[in-house]
């Protein structure tokens, strides 16, 4: 048994771009941006964002300097910027901002502040997310100058450095749409990215999508689902533009993949007796197409939004504005969109 045809399903004009967040030069920052002219065409397009020119390795006690505003070194900071400026999706993104026909939305898989002090984590990450804690900033720094000085890489790679590398992509979407300087203070960046703007830039875990896709943390609405099915039913392909002699667009072996999967789960959103959607999960073993699959997550569910089937996972909606909360693509009880 399968669904109605689910091309009819009217998706809003607009644009929203999910970005993955890494730390080496190879992963920095992956895209995502889903297009809708809202009569009926929808495109999903995927570009690579490792690094084309200067970058440095993601070494502990060098690619962070807590003097600066965004705790990065000069190198590491102005490298990410470069990425997002030369990205060829982030440009048909702003373009069409620009132009303002729509609703625009950028999700980033990172969070876009910290815990409250006396909270092991935001409130957003007890809601049974499953993602590394996010702690007070006080103690996140005080951490990191400590795994700094030991030469401790790996937790710095994983739980810091993206963390840090993922609050520039934040600070440059908030400046582009807001007119804010990039380096305002945390204090004001976090707010910005709980609010309910024509443009939206918010943070989201493709982890809890996931999850919520199979069942294990609540069960994907039927909006979600349709709407999930709709993009797989959207013309997938990549883009990007040469830059310094280095290619963007994903590789033919990449496209590949995430073709094949875009296969996968449309065979899974079309059995109506299923309410898993096993193609909706992490992949494992993360190859490299994974960090694009990462992105889409990222842009669905910040299309959710837009089409009042999404919402940020929330208990407490004034922690919520101070710390920085998820959106999740769901209807959800404390929506402060």
């Amino acid at each position: 048994m399968t669904v109605p045809d689910a091309g009819a399903i009217p998706v809003s004009p607009g644009q929203w771009l999910g970005i993955d967040v890494g730390s080496s030069r190879n992963k920095v920052f992956n895209f995502c941006l889903i297009q809708s002219d809202g009569q009926g065409q929808v495109e999903v397009l995927f570009e690579a964002g490792k690094a084309r020119g200067e970058f440095p390795r993601s070494d502990a006690g060098s690619f962070e300097n807590l003097g600066r505003a965004t705790w990065l070194s000069e190198a590491a900071e102005s490298g990410a910027v470069q990425i997002l400026d030369e990205s060829a999706l982030v440009k048909t993104w702003k373009a069409a901002q620009a132009w303002g026909n729509g609703v625009f939305g950028v999700c980033i898989d990172a969070p876009c502040g910290f815990a409250m002090p006396g909270f092991g984590r935001r409130d957003t990450e007890s809601q049974m997310v499953a993602s590394f804690p996010t702690p007070p900033l006080a103690v996140f720094l005080e951490d990191l100058r400590r795994f700094s000085a030991d030469g401790n890489e790996t937790p710095l790679r994983q739980r810091f450095f993206w963390k840090l590398v993922g609050l520039v992509a934040f600070r440059y979407f908030v400046a582009q749409t807001t007119g804010r300087p990039f380096d305002m203070p945390i204090e004001e960046l976090t707010p910005l990215c709980t609010g309910s703007d024509k443009v939206r830039v918010h943070e989201g875990f493709p982890s809890d999508t996931y999850k919520r896709a199979n069942g294990t943390v609540g069960v994907l609405e039927p909006a979600s689902r349709r709407l999930l099915l709709r993009l797989t039913r959207a013309k997938w392909s990549g883009q990007g533009n040469d830059f310094k002699g280095r290619p963007s667009v994903p590789r033919p072996a990449r496209m590949s993949s995430l073709l094949a999967h875009q296969k996968g789960l449309m065979a899974d959103l079309e059995r109506v007796d299923s309410r898993g959607i096993q193609a909706m999960r992490k992949i494992s073993k993360d190859p490299a197409w994974a960090d694009l699959w990462d992105a889409f997550t990222c842009a669905f569910a910040s299309c959710c939004c837009a089409q009042g089937c999404g919402g940020f996972l929330c208990s407490d909606v004034a922690r919520g504005h101070l710390e920085g909360a998820i959106i999740r693509p769901d209807y959800c009880q404390h929506s402060f969109l």
